[in-house]
This record gives structure tokens, C-alpha cells and sequence, in this order.
């Protein structure tokens, strides 16, 4: 074989080689490493909408940041560690709705709960000085999860899996699905993660005067919140190193306490950024 023949050959076979290891399937799987603390910087702008009756249109925009620090404790017997999110630095503001009251802050607080090895998060409870309020922001996260939950199953670049989303009282949600697709290996900081897609309808139906006492009025929400987002996967740890997500909303809010019904139309972004 002639030398130009051979490294053609060579070239050739390491592209199929190479499109093979893309086909073959992973299972994507969290290392609960004790000790471990991940910093994350989350941040969101939402453009909403409002038609109030009698009132005519209003619009408005809402923005809101916070840092979130992540460390995994001891592994149980149940297979599950321990895990705690503190979260600092909250910040939200509201423009376009002239005389609107400053946005609540909840101050500093605290997820506790348990993780397992496909990044189910379970039995959690928030501390903090204003833990009621905290427990309705962190309710809303439901609507776009922090970490992606991966399958039983072993997948291959191209398959999907679906994602529940539990109904949830405080954060308005009813019983949804979302939809995971393994797209591929990209490079995110320096560090080999796999790109996984999350899209879907999260389903809006509750009132969370229901759930927390501290809310004022009945508010009975129904709609829904679409989300389309990247989300990168460390591969060697199955740990979630960041997202960037879009969003659409289309609600009615009828307060009924005051005679008013809200329509609601928005869309936005949320990002999370990892700092260490």
C-alpha cells in the first residue's frame, strides 16, 4: 500500500471509530462525593404582560439574581447523601409598573435534603430567618430545575428521557413532564461536559394561599410556563456545571378575594453559571 493510500486508511478508520464511541451508549450517573462544594451565580430577566380588567395593558420586567453554594454530605444506607444549598446575595427587581412596592427579599437561607445517583433531589426543608418566604421563592424553581435528572436507563447521543415535575402548591405547579435529550460532548471551562437539552410545558393550576398562611389573598393561577435549555453535565462526575434556559408564560390569575382576574403573558431567560 502506498503511503498517501495508507494515511487515508488511517484517517478514515479513526473517523469510524470515532462516530462508533459517539454510538455507544452511557449511563449517565452522579458521584456523591462527601465533601464536595460547587458556587453557582443564577440569574433571570422575565418580560411579562399584564392585562387587568378595567385597567388596560401593563408591562413589566422582573429580574432577580442569587448565589447558590452546593455541598454533598455523607452517603446513607438508603444509597442517597445528603445535601445543602446555601443561598445568598438574593436580588430582585421589578421595572415598569409605576408605584409597584419593592420586591420581598428572603435574606440568607438554606436547602437541606437528600440526592441520589440519577440527581433526585428528596426530603427537603429550607432554614432560614425568613423561611416561609424563601420556601415560595425556592417553590418556583420547580418550574426550571437546577440539576438535571438522568434516566435508569443507558443512553446514546440522540435519546430522550422524560423528567417529572411533582405538583407543588406553593409554586402553583400541577403534575407535568419534561423532556431530556443527550445532544453530545462540548467543552464548558475547561472542563468535558455532555450538552443535555431540557424542554417542555410545566403546568401551571394552584393557589398558594393554600399551602403558606402568609399569603394575604387567594390567588387561583392556572396556565402554563414552556422552557427550552441547555444544560452542561461534567462528564466524569455527572455533576451540573451550568444552564441557559428560555421561557414563555401564558396565565390567568384570579384573585378572587378582590374581585380581579390577571391575564399574563411573558418570556425570559434564566442562567446558571459555575464559579468553582
Amino acid at each position: 500500500m502506498k503511503p498517501r493510500h495508507m494515511i487515508a486508511a488511517f484517517v478514515v478508520a479513526a473517523s469510524v471509530a470515532s462516530s462508533a464511541a459517539l454510538q455507544d451508549a452511557t449511563r449517565l450517573r452522579l458521584s456523591l462525593v462527601e465533601g464536595r462544594k460547587d458556587v453557582f451565580t443564577i440569574k433571570s430577566e422575565m418580560k411579562q404582560t399584564l392585562d387587568m380588567a378595567g385597567m388596560g395593558q401593563q408591562e413589566m420586567t422582573i429580574t432577580s439574581g442569587m448565589k447558590m453554594a452546593v455541598e454533598t454530605g455523607k452517603k446513607g444506607e438508603d444509597g442517597k447523601a445528603s445535601i445543602e444549598m446555601a443561598v445568598s446575595d438574593f436580588e430582585m427587581k421589578l421595572e415598569g409598573m409605576p408605584g409597584a412596592p419593592d420586591m420581598p427579599n428572603p435574606g440568607n437561607y438554606v436547602i437541606k435534603g437528600k440526592i441520589d445517583e440519577l440527581g433526585r433531589i428528596t426530603d427537603t426543608k429550607i432554614e432560614g430567618a425568613e423561611a416561609s418566604m424563601a420556601q415560595m421563592m425556592n417553590a418556583s424553581s420547580q418550574q426550571t430545575p437546577y440539576f438535571v435528572v438522568f434516566p435508569d436507563k443507558d443512553v446514546k447521543v440522540g435519546d430522550s428521557w422524560k423528567i417529572p415535575i411533582p405538583k407543588n402548591d406553593l409554586a402553583m405547579t400541577a403534575d407535568s413532564e419534561l423532556t431530556a435529550k443527550l445532544l453530545g460532548e462540548k467543552t464548558v471551562k475547561d472542563v468535558v461536559v455532555f450538552e443535555i437539552q431540557l424542554m417542555g410545558d410545566v403546568l401551571v393550576d394552584g393557589d398558594p394561599s393554600k399551602a403558606n398562611p402568609d399569603v394575604p389573598f387567594a390567588m387561583k393561577t392556572k396556565g402554563k410556563v414552556s422552557m427550552d435549555g441547555l444544560y452542561w453535565v461534567e462528564k466524569s462526575s455527572g455533576r451540573t456545571i451550568g444552564y441557559q434556559t428560555k421561557m414563555r408564560s401564558d396565565m390567568t390569575m384570579e384573585l378572587t378575594d378582590m374581585g380581579m382576574t390577571i391575564s399574563t403573558k411573558g418570556s425570559g431567560t434564566m442562567t446558571m453559571d459555575w464559579v468553582k
